[in-house]
């Protein structure tokens, strides 16, 4: 059998030899593949750090295994709360009402500056 981690490095240089081949479509069907792959051996190492037969999880691989989830799975929605004084939620009401009260600002648009970029070796300017 192949060392540790053979299996990985073939479909690595695989994906390499493969590359300058490929459309960009192509290249991307071929790494989701990958991804897919990945994912139970990324769930079932996620699994067993929470159970503690991990001795000394890799926190590294904790975040590819996370990113690999996310990425087949899906992230999962994230939850925001807008609080009011002292904590209270503000209801949408309260959201709304307080932007009409607002008072109503025109930001003019500006042009786009642009700033010549000069030669770290080159003496400053000295003021008149």
């Amino acid at each position: 059998m192949g060392g540790k981690g053979s299996g990985r490095t073939s479909i690595i240089k695989e994906l390499q030899e493969n590359a300058s081949n490929k459309s960009k479509a192509e290249l991307m069907q071929d790494s989701m593949s990958v991804l897919r792959a990945s994912a139970p051996y990324a769930a079932k190492y996620l699994r067993d750090v929470v159970r503690k037969s991990v001795s000394k999880p890799s926190w590294a691989r904790i975040h590819v295994c996370e990113f690999i989830l996310e990425h087949i799975l899906g992230k999962p929605p994230q939850r925001h709360e807008i609080t009011g004084a002292g904590g209270t939620p503000l209801t949408w009401q309260a959201i709304v009402l307080l932007a009409e009260q607002a008072p109503q600002v025109e930001i003019p648009p500006q042009p786009p500056q642009i700033v010549e970029a000069k030669d770290p070796e080159e003496p400053a300017d000295e003021p008149d």
